[in-house]
């Protein structure tokens, strides 16, 4: 007989809480799109364990978001 090979998937590596992908920047932003993005993010997280905001860093005139899924940042938000 011969050997047979099991085939599976390996189980996903949680990514780093500092992993980004994408950075939202918001410039002059109304608080109301700022607790907008945030919502957006939580929402999505709890379907998809693989997205999550990692930073926000405050700029001169707004917001900086550093996001940790490139396809969200393009298609949610």
């Amino acid at each position: 007989m011969g050997k047979t090979k099991l085939r599976g998937h390996a189980p996903k590596q949680q990514k780093h809480a500092k992993y980004f992908e994408a950075i939202l920047q918001l410039r002059e932003p109304d608080p109301a799109v700022i607790v907008a993005v945030e919502d957006a993010v939580k929402s999505s997280a709890a379907d998809n364990r693989e997205i999550f905001i990692s930073k926000r860093k405050k700029v001169t005139n707004g917001w900086d978001f550093y996001l940790s899924l490139k396809g969200f940042a393009v298609q949610e938000i």
